[in-house]
């Protein structure tokens, strides 16, 4: 069994997949036709139907609608998500981030005990395919700037101001990110512009 279903909420399409063994994927700001892209790229060779009332997804359903009403901080669903023992660590660490709070990929660094890893946690929490559950969008860039994610950037800056997280700034675009990059590189060949998480 591979049931999926799709509900508005005020910050997008929430699409929400689950197996016999449990929830599999939640995205935040998507739309029905990218999601079941994502479960077919994912999940090759699996056939996913999409059934709105199938059991399997009844408590992600309540859970996540119970989260857009501001009912609910933290997540309790059998969840199921293979990885490495440091990502899976990772997810672990993001998932103790409370409701209002932002850490960031070096603090995430430092509670997996390998605090020169922040590019390396940046990695897994991408693979991290339970948003909301695994909490990535609290996870900032240096100095509480906002940063990027996984998925659309507004929808990443709208779930830090529900929860009432401090952020100094919004994500910025990619396009201004990439040209402010060329003029630095242009500017000062010298100095290393990569960005760090």
């Amino acid at each position: 069994m591979a049931v999926w279903t799709l509900i508005d909420s005020p910050a997008g399409g929430v699409g929400i997949a689950a197996t016999t063994q449990g929830v599999c994927r939640i995205s935040v700001g998507v739309a029905a036709r990218r999601f079941a892209a994502e479960l077919r790229r994912e999940f090759p060779g699996r056939t996913w139907r999409r059934e709105p009332a199938d059991p399997a997804l009844a408590e992600a359903l309540h859970q996540v609608r119970e989260y857009f009403a501001g009912e609910r901080r933290e997540f309790d669903l059998p969840a199921v998500q293979e990885g490495t023992p440091f990502q899976r660590a990772v997810w672990f660490a993001v998932r103790r981030i409370p409701w209002g709070q932002t850490a960031s990929y070096s603090d995430v660094a430092a509670l997996v005990g390998r605090p020169l890893a922040s590019r390396a946690v940046g990695n897994a929490m991408n693979l991290c395919r339970l948003g909301l559950v695994g909490p990535c969008h609290r996870v900032v860039a240096a100095g509480g700037k906002a940063g990027g994610w996984g998925g659309d950037d507004r929808v990443k800056l709208w779930l830090l101001r529900f929860e009432g997280a401090a952020i100094t700034s919004g994500p910025e675009p990619a396009a201004r990110r990439a040209r402010e990059g060329a003029t630095e590189r242009t500017a000062a060949p010298s100095r290393n512009t990569s960005r760090r998480r």
